[in-house]
């Protein structure tokens, strides 16, 4: 350090003597020296994390990196070392209790990753549309179940377990609409609805027929979830025309069934087309007299079925729909369950070709494996081998219980069918048809089937095929037609055909026949609800005949006999009885059992009717309607109390039982009984927690807690007592607690011991004070008495006895001490170089613990005090071995020694040196500015810039530094900027915002500028003036026309409405828009009164007003003529005379 100051100091003297001799060539030599830097050795950032494998592989590495913050310089050292460093990863083992194979970690069951660092878990299952799913395990061996709302059921597997791969056992299920069962197709009429719960059958009959029963039924949900009819279905019966009789003298000559045939020509032949579409039976009629059975009497029936919807195709008694898009199997699925139906199920081949034609790319169908166990389901639950039929593509596909072919056709197993593809879907490929097993994650097309048909009947042609006699036919359906002629020597009067009509009567009204003087018997009388029919002329034969639901009891038939009496006796007709009524189970049956009578059912208390209420004895002597059901009402199962349980079935008459848990007793009746009104007997009981005995609390202790079932009792004893017992009881179930009670017993501590060199007294039971003493000679350490505490432990450490010593000295600053501090013992005391001792040598203990002279130091020697050099300071101490330091003020470099040291002699070791004052480089001023100043060390110049210009990129004052460099950067001097303008609204503007640029304004079109156009920056950095606005141009304003109005704005773009009063035309433009030049685009129009055409004279009058709006014209005529017509009509605001003209007519004609 001295020899550098002295280097420096030589430096400087020669250049103060190159000055005194050159002059001024100094500061021009100072301004072109170069500085001297020392050496900046390079430094190492720290290290930081580059890449890491550790999580992608286990026994990975990481990398590190570090860059060189500081670069070496002016010689300095470079860094050493690399840039970069690999370590291995802390935590590159196998997890979770995976096993190292020298490759990969093997993993145990559900644990993956290369480390098997992740847990597995499953993809979330969402609970199917209309039901429920629960719990939400994700994690492997985790079981999820699912249920379907109510009238839903369920359509898959009810539950699924998460397992070691990440994958769920089971596909999520489907919840379809419950469903009644199928109805019996309608005979002579049809049938349209759904059979899912909550839908509506409607039935209605064939023309010709009634419908016995109700309209419609509905689907109902029963407790165990399936679907029940409200009532049973309808019948139609055919419309029956009442018995006519023949006229008296006439009769009944044919009757014509409804045949497209003739009676004798047509045979009918049964086919069961339908038959294995579980329908009907169909019957074709031929017009072929072979095989003629004349006692045969067919009707034939066939059955007409289509899809409810007409979006859907009917095949085969099932209806299908394509959808042409692509969904995922499971989406697929619920698609068709959101429409009551499931995936197609290609059962055979002809289905299965009837759905590739229906769809138009491969498609899902309902088929697939969802246990992954090599058993293929079809939607509906039913395996494939139980349908005999497969279409697997001719490869290693799949056969019916899940074994594969070869392409041989050989059957072969494939226990090794690898499931993780997800290939447990079957796909319907258009080519063969033939099935796939596909990815069920893929979306593919897609067809669904639904059973929602309409079954609908039509009566054809075969009827009735004998030739019966038309007199003994009671009944006549509907298309009957009955044929009357009258006897030889009548004349018939009124309709000779009458056929039966579907309201079941007849058409036309009944003849007569007119008789020509022939011998006849006493007119007969027909039967009270009955008929009769024939004449009453000499052998005439009259026909009996009762009304519907009355049967015939005497002779059916009598003749006019030679003796003009009648044969036979008069029959008479009685009302036909239905057996008796059967009472259902649970119910009885009331009413008459006659022709017409009606029978109600009902059911005991409890019960509730199924099928119909009542039911009609008809005319042939049958119930309208089966007898109906009682099924016993079911009451809501209760909640179970809490903190126990109901056991028990919920129908009418059945008792439930209420249970509580352990530990619990029941409060109220232990059953309850469902009444007839869906409601329970009583009041549910409750379950209320049992007590244990009330304990007390131990002497000299407490307690706390209850007596509850459970609950616990805690125990603790008062201070200095400790208990003896358990600390806590439990009341048990059985009402008694879990152990005796407690007690509390005083506490006792250790016995104290004495001391060495001393002594102790007192006891040691809880709160004893034990006192110690020590010898003479000793004195104690630690404190002389303890307390005995609850804790059983002394309250303080056990004192000890130690040998009396004096207080610790320490050797003096700059000295040495040596000796023991005992009583008797001495210190010697000594001084180091360079100072001197003041006080005793020798220090004594003696027995009150105190020395017998004062501290001793030592004092270190003073060298005299130094001056500041002139523009300089000194600092530092004057003692013995301390060092003083020179400074130069600031510009100033020291000549000399800048230290000097206190030697122990009291002198210092060297001259005190001189400073020397310095400067740096000369400054240029900036372009378009000035600077002003000095360069002396410390000085400050100052930068200024010329008007318009401002400091930017730089320091508007610089000093010169210590180290010879200025401070801050060069300033610039840059145009000033004016601030700049918001966009102008409705208008724009150009030009810069510098010093000495100019900003033009311009207005958009229906603008106008309001201020001035041109602006100016100027040197202050303000505008000459204020931005201009643009204001909305103004048309003068509109004058509203005379007899007329006008209606609208004044500004640009605004149009003006004109519009004339009732009975003015407006003449000109209807409207005016106010244009930016400040006018409007058309002149103001006008409105002028309307006129009428004028009207013409009419003939032989004359007429009289005028023909303008609201003009009343009055027309006279001449005398002899009247005015036909109004004699006034009006000009209206059409510019139409109101009315017609009137004409004036002669009196005379």
């Amino acid at each position: 350090m001295r020899v550098f100051l002295l280097t420096a100091a030589v430096l400087t003297l020669l250049l103060l003597i190159d000055h005194e001799v050159h002059g001024n060539s100094y500061y021009r030599r100072r301004r072109r020296r170069t500085t001297t830097r020392p050496p900046i050795d390079c430094q190492w950032s720290s290290w930081s994390l580059y890449s890491s494998d550790c999580g992608n592989s286990c026994q990975g590495t990481r990398i590190y990196t570090r860059y060189r913050c500081i670069p070496a310089e002016n010689g300095g050292r470079d860094c050493e070392g690399p840039s970069e460093k690999t370590e291995p990863c802390p935590d590159s083992g196998c997890q979770n209790g995976g096993q190292w194979d020298g490759a990969y970690c093997n993993c145990l069951s559900g644990y993956a990753g290369s480390c098997c660092q992740r847990r597995v878990t499953c993809p979330p299952l969402d609970a199917p549309s209309n039901g429920h799913i629960g719990p939400h395990g994700m994690s492997p061996g985790d079981e999820v179940h699912f249920s379907c709302d109510p009238g839903y059921s369920l359509l898959g597997s009810s539950s699924a377990t998460c397992q070691s791969d990440g994958n769920w056992s089971n596909n999520r299920p489907i919840c379809q609409r419950s469903s009644c069962p199928a109805l019996p197709v309608v005979q002579h009429g049809s049938m349209y609805g759904s059979m899912t719960i909550g839908s509506t059958m409607t039935f209605s009959c064939l023309d010709g027929y009634t419908l016995s029963g109700p309209s419609s039924i509905t689907c109902t949900g029963a407790p165990n979830g399936q679907g029940v009819w409200s009532a049973q279905s309808p019948t139609c019966t055919a419309v029956q025309c009442p018995t006519l009789s023949p006229p008296p003298h006439g009769t009944i000559s044919n009757v014509t069934a409804p045949s497209a045939g003739t009676w004798n020509s047509l045979q009918c032949d049964t086919s069961s087309s339908l038959a294995n579409q579980g329908l009907v039976y169909s019957v074709n009629c031929i017009t072929d007299a072979t095989n003629f059975n004349a006692e045969t009497f067919i009707e034939e029936k066939s059955t007409s079925t289509s899809c409810a919807r007409d979006d859907y195709t009917f095949f085969n008694g099932i209806c299908y729909k394509a959808y042409g898009r692509n969904e995922r199997y499971n989406e697929a699925r619920q698609v068709c369950a959101s429409d009551d139906g499931i995936l197609a199920m290609p059962k055979d081949d002809a289905t299965n070709n009837f759905i590739s034609q229906l769809c138009d790319a491969d498609c899902w169908i309902g088929l697939s494996e969802p246990n992954a166990e090599d058993l293929w389901e079809w939607e509906d639950g039913s395996n494939l081998s139980s349908t005999g039929f497969s279409a697997w593509a001719r490869r290693a596909g799949i056969q019916n219980s899940g074994a594969r072919s070869d392409d041989s056709g050989e059957k072969v197993i494939d226990h090794n069918h690898d499931h993780s593809d997800n290939k447990d879907c079957v796909l319907l490929q258009r080519i063969g048809p033939k099935w796939d097993e596909h990815d069920c994650t893929h979306g593919h097309h897609f067809v669904c089937q639904s059973n929602h048909v309409i079954h609908s009947q039509v009566q054809t042609e075969c009827n009735v095929l004998t030739n019966p006699d038309p007199i003994a036919q009671e009944a006549h359906l509907y298309g009957t037609t009955i044929h009357f002629t009258c006897s030889t020597g009548h004349t018939m009067v009124g309709t000779a055909d009458r056929v039966c009509q579907a309201n079941g009567q007849w058409s036309g009204s009944q003849p007569t026949c007119h008789a020509h003087h022939v011998p006849e018997c006493r007119p007969l009388h027909a039967p009270h609800h009955g008929t009769i029919s024939g004449g009453n002329n000499l052998g005439d034969t009259v026909t009996f005949s009762c009304d519907p639901g009355y049967q015939l009891t005497g002779s059916v038939t009598r003749t006019c006999q030679s003796t003009l009496d009648w044969s036979g006796t008069q029959p008479t007709c009685t009302k036909i009885q239905c057996p008796p009524g059967q009472s259902p189970s649970h119910g009885h049956v009331t009413g008459n059992i006659q022709y017409g009578d009606t029978i109600s059912y009902n059911c005991d208390a409890g019960y509730v009717l199924t099928g119909d209420a009542t039911s009609t004895c008809l005319s042939t002597g049958v119930w309208s309607n089966q007898p109906p059901q009682c099924t016993a009402l079911a009451c809501s199962m209760p909640s179970a109390p809490a903190h126990g349980s109901v056991d028990g079935t919920t129908f009418f008459g059945d008792v439930i039982t209420y249970t509580c848990d352990p530990g619990y007793t029941l409060s109220g009746a232990s059953t309850q009984t469902c009444q007839s009104n869906q409601q329970w007997s009583g009041t549910p009981p409750t379950c209320q927690r049992v007590r244990c005995p009330a304990l007390t609390a131990p002497a000299n202790g407490d307690m706390t807690g209850n007596n509850r079932y459970e609950s616990q009792m805690q125990f603790s004893c008062n201070s200095g007592y400790q208990l003896v017992g358990n600390a806590t009881l439990t009341c048990l179930a059985d009402q008694t607690w879990s152990g005796p009670v407690p007690n509390c017993s005083l506490k006792t501590c250790q016995p104290p011991v004495a001391p060495s060199h001393g002594s102790v007294t007192g006891g040691n039971t809880y709160g004893d004070v034990a006192t110690y003493a020590c010898d003479p000679g000793y004195e104690m350490v630690g404190s002389p008495t303890q307390t005995c505490q609850d804790n059983e432990h002394w309250s303080i450490a056990s004192p000890y006895c130690l040998k009396i010593k004096c207080p610790t000295v320490s050797a003096p600053a700059n000295g040495n001490m040596v000796g023991s501090i005992e009583f008797g013992d001495q210190l010697q005391f000594s001084c180091s170089l360079g100072h001197q001792l003041i006080g005793s040598s020798t220090l004594t203990c003696q027995a009150d613990q105190t020395w017998d002279g004062a501290v001793t130091t030592c004092s270190p020697i003073q060298c005299p005090p130094l001056q500041s050099p002139q523009n300089g300071q000194v600092s530092g101490g004057s003692s013995y071995g301390d060092t003083s330091t020179y400074t130069c003020d600031i510009g100033y470099l020291p000549f000399g020694y800048s230290t000097t040291e206190c030697l122990s002699t009291g002198t210092w070791s060297s001259q005190p040196p001189q400073c020397i004052q310095m400067e740096c480089a000369i400054l240029d001023p900036p372009t378009h500015g000035t600077i002003t100043g000095t360069n002396f060390v410390g000085d400050t110049v100052t930068f200024a810039c010329d008007p318009g210009y401002e400091i930017t990129g730089g320091t508007s004052n610089r000093t010169c530094q210590s180290t010879l460099d200025w401070s801050g950067k060069q300033p610039i001097c840059s145009k000033i900027q004016c601030p700049l303008f918001i966009a102008l609204a409705n208008g724009h503007m150009t030009g810069g915002n510098s010093y000495g640029d100019q900003l033009q304004f311009q207005c958009s079109a229906g603008y106008q500028l309001v201020g001035s156009s041109t602006l100016y920056c100027q040197a202050d950095q303000t505008w000459t003036d204020v931005a201009p606005t643009c204001t909305l141009i103004q048309c003068p304003a509109v004058q509203a026309p005379l007899n007329g109005g006008v209606a609208g704005g004044n500004f640009f773009g605004n149009t003006a409405t004109y519009t004339c009063d009732v009975g003015y035309l407006l003449i000109g433009h209807s409207t005016s828009t106010c244009l930016s030049t400040g006018i409007w685009s058309s002149q103001a129009p006008q409105c002028t009164l309307k006129t009428c055409q004028p009207l013409a004279v009419p003939d032989h009058g004359t007429m009289m007003g005028g023909n303008n709006y609201g003009n009343v014209v009055t027309n006279a005529c001449d005398v002899g003529y009247d005015l036909i017509g109004n004699p006034t009509q009006t000009c209206q605001d059409n510019q139409q005379w109101s009315g017609s003209p009137p004409i004036c007519q002669s009196m005379h004609g």
